[in-house]
């Protein structure tokens, strides 16, 4: 990000060898080598899957409509992805069924899984939630930062895209102002003039590393009353864990997306995120005590959609689904009162693909692709001087001892009308560490209740702990220093939207940007609420 984003790198003496030396250093774990998916759209169905009978009419439905029988369909796995309820509804509707009179009636032979790009979107969640604060309050926060950006999307209705811009270019502002810190400098322009070498590089990415993503730093500030750097510090943390999520889809390396999930697995409990905090874990007990090699190599692939065969250019399968869900619904359908489900399904189930190639050939052709990509770098580059030099007046990364930042939670809503001592009505900080509060909460019982409730005993049934059904989750005291009044409190639906293109698409030419967009929400200059 600092070869790619430092103004003025452009002109940095050997700045290929620097992208080429730093690719080579990121980690890799079993990626898949490029190759063309063979995907075949099945067309729309005329099928409510949000429950457990809609999951196995869709699934009786893909095999009439496969022309296999019932013997020949059910001989084979089948891998069905979706996102945390699909991938529950199915479990249930197995266990269900654990006494029915065949394969094919048992769901024997679906092998479930939940796909990635809901993952990110929970995360995107996550990060909002988390980070997002008060700009009186927290000069740290991404609400300030939003604001500085004149960003006008509605905080209460937000679209994936536009969060995940925020999220992406705060992240890179955070980090050229580390550099202006560690190197001493004094001014924006004084950035502009900066010409590292590969081992100053090497060097302060190091050092950013040490002192701006590490928890224990964040405490250090917290202890003399710095709550603005310890939540830039948290939030640098947390943003880059999301970039490495996206790079290991970008090069579909799904070890290292099983890292992320797993540190996600504590994130998303701290921050309330109960469900997808539970899905992590149940994609790693799987992967690690239930899955037979092949098999779980064949989940691992189908986890992936590379639509060219180029090298950093997959993106997760689920994306691809929305995107196909996207261009029927929104572009080659009709709208209007005429249009029936029949027509839906018809035009649905024509070659997408087809249609879309046509619509990207005719954009090139006009040259429509590129036209505004200057215009967006430019803009990019204003706003990142606008954050950097707000950052600089505020000396956000340097531990501030003299004056105090401290940002307070904001006030419990109490239901009894019981009148506090004042004794000990110490104001509390509205900065935690959502990582340790997950993790406490899953050494803490959380673990031996999923254990319970989701392991089967053949001798005295499915599940050991009793009806199925999950305890229900009490609000978590450390959690509820997180609610602000905005969408993002609500941890139980998913408040970001994605109906728009900006939401579904990144880079779509085979010589687009190596790892960006391998989970949408827009190319890297984007902001999220331009048009198409």
């Amino acid at each position: 990000m600092l070869i790619r984003y430092t103004p003025g790198s452009q002109n940095w003496e050997g700045r290929g060898q620097m992208l080429e030396a730093f690719a080579d250093a990121m980690p890799r774990d079993r990626p898949l080598a490029p190759e063309v998916t063979d995907f075949r759209p099945f067309g729309v169905f005329d099928v409510n899957e949000g429950s457990k009978k809609g999951v196995i009419e869709v699934l009786k439905d893909m095999q009439e409509r496969s022309t296999l029988t019932e013997e020949e369909w059910a001989s084979k796995t089948k891998i069905m992805q979706g996102d945390w309820l699909t991938a529950r509804n199915l479990r249930v509707a197995r266990r269900e069924r654990v006494d029915d009179v065949d394969s094919m009636e048992r769901l024997e032979y679906v092998e479930e899984t939940s796909a990635l790009w809901h993952f990110a979107l929970q995360a995107t969640h996550m990060l909002m939630r988390v980070h997002f604060g008060n700009s009186t309050l927290d000069r740290s926060s991404l609400a300030t930062h939003k604001g500085l950006l004149h960003r006008t999307w509605d905080a209460s209705k937000p679209n994936y895209a536009a969060a995940k811009a925020l999220i992406r270019h705060s992240l890179i502002a955070r980090l050229l102002h580390c550099v202006i810190v560690i190197k001493g400098l004094g001014s924006w322009d004084d950035l502009k003039n900066w010409t590292p070498s590969l081992k100053d590089l090497h060097e302060v990415t190091r050092e950013i590393g040490e002192r701006f993503t590490v928890g224990s730093e964040a405490i250090k500030a917290q202890s003399i009353g710095d709550d603005c750097l310890a939540h830039s510090i948290y939030f640098i943390r947390d943003a880059l864990f999301f970039c490495e999520f996206e790079h290991a889809v970008a090069h579909a390396d799904a070890g290292r997306v099983l890292r992320v999930l797993k540190y996600w697995a504590f994130s998303f409990e701290g921050a309330g995120q109960h469900n997808y905090a539970r899905e992590c874990v149940e994609v790693h007990v799987k992967w690690k005590y239930e899955l037979p090699t092949a098999l779980r190599t064949a989940l691992e692939k189908a986890w992936f959609v590379n639509r060219w065969g180029v090298h950093g250019r997959w993106i997760a399968a689920d994306l691809y689904l929305e995107q196909c869900n996207f261009w029927v619904k929104r572009v080659f359908i009709a709208s209007g009162n005429a249009v029936t489900i029949e027509y839906i399904m018809a035009k649905g189930s024509a070659s997408v693909e087809a249609f879309r190639d046509i619509s990207h050939l005719v954009a090139r052709f006009f040259g429509d692709p590129d036209r505004r990509r200057r215009h967006k770098e430019i803009s990019f580059q204003n706003d990142m001087r606008v954050l950097v030099e707000d950052m600089i007046n505020e000396g956000l990364h340097t531990l501030s001892r003299d004056k105090p930042r401290f940002v307070p939670a904001p006030p419990r809503k109490s239901k009894g009308k019981k009148k506090s001592s004042g004794a000990n009505d110490q104001p509390q900080s509205a900065i935690v560490d959502v990582f340790n509060i997950g993790a406490r909460a899953w050494q803490n019982g959380k673990f031996s209740q999923y254990i319970k409730s989701t392991t089967f005993d053949p001798a005295v049934g499915y599940p050991i702990g009793g009806a199925g059904v999950e305890a229900k989750d009490t609000p978590d005291p450390e959690t509820s220093v997180l609610d602000n009044g905005t969408v993002f409190d609500n941890c139980n639906d998913n408040v970001i939207t994605y109906d728009n293109y900006n939401d579904l698409h990144g880079v779509e030419d085979e010589d687009g940007s190596v790892g960006l967009g391998a989970l949408g929400g827009g190319g890297e200059f984007d902001t999220g609420i331009d048009d198409p």
